[in-house]
């Protein structure tokens, strides 16, 4: 009997939480055409579902988003004043992202988002290989080539992911050999993939490397060992990503003069 009522319970819950879904859409629809002198119906109704007016305002925005681009993955770094992006939606969306991961966001907030098709992960490695690569066949038919910016603002998780597929297939950035699956590189070569971007990276980090890694490809002398330094110095203070500490133990960096650790 009592699990019976738990899944009558469960069962009643999730009724409870789809209507709640239907009609944080509706908020979304009458906040984004009332005007500011004008009563806030819909903030009375976010308020009586729970929904906080800042977060309803937000949710509007970010169906309003979908409207126009298809989904909600909204880059985080969209310049201020962008026809795209509403100035701090990507940095709110963020926010969300976040305040899931510490327990602090309300079960009507996390149900409203999970209805707009909102990702809690943004993880490249975790995508759909097949469904990117639909994506990018789509990038090409309207700009005619692949050379996706990092930061797209139309299509940031498909910057995200090219960046990715980069990365993976570059022999600098994996120890000397390729990471990529070479099923997955074939699929890559028939979309006519760019495998250079269109700008290349650099950063004071990336031409050392770049450097440093040739020559200890070649069985050359460091050609740079003050640069060498300063990425031991960056890692002892905690300043060198967990990705650039990667890209030299690849290559066995030695972290201090004459040893590995």
């Amino acid at each position: 009997m009592g699990f019976l009522r738990n899944l009558n319970h469960r069962i009643h819950e999730n009724w409870l939480l789809a209507s709640a879904l239907m009609i944080s859409g509706v908020i979304a629809a009458r906040m984004l055409t009332q005007k500011k002198h004008e009563s806030t119906p819909a903030l009375a109704l976010a308020t009586a579902l729970g929904l906080k007016p800042a977060f309803a305002k937000r949710l509007a925005e970010l169906a309003a988003f979908k409207d126009r681009l298809g989904h909600v993955d909204v880059p985080l770094g969209s310049a201020t004043g962008s026809k795209l992006v509403p100035n701090g939606l990507g940095r709110w969306v963020y926010t969300q992202r976040k305040r899931k991961i510490d327990g602090k966001m309300q079960a009507a907030e996390e149900a409203a988002l999970t209805a707009l098709g909102f990702r809690w992960k943004l993880d490249p490695e975790e995508l759909d290989f097949e469904e990117m690569v639909e994506r990018l066949v789509a990038y090409r038919q309207k700009h005619g080539d692949t050379l996706v910016p990092k930061k797209c603002e139309a299509d940031p998780l498909l910057g995200a992911w090219v960046a990715a597929m980069r990365r993976k297939a570059d022999p600098l950035l994996n120890g000397g050999e390729t990471a990529l699956d070479a099923g997955q590189r074939e699929r890559l070569e028939t979309v006519g993939f760019s495998w250079e971007p269109a700008r290349r990276c650099g950063s004071n980090f990336m031409t050392g490397f770049r450097a440093w890694a040739d020559a200890k490809q070649a069985g050359m002398p460091v050609p740079d060992e003050a640069w060498c330094e300063l990425q031991r110095e960056a890692r002892r203070q905690g300043k060198l990503s967990e990705q650039r500490i990667a890209y030299l133990d690849k290559f066995e960096f030695e972290w201090k003069s004459g040893e590995h650790v």
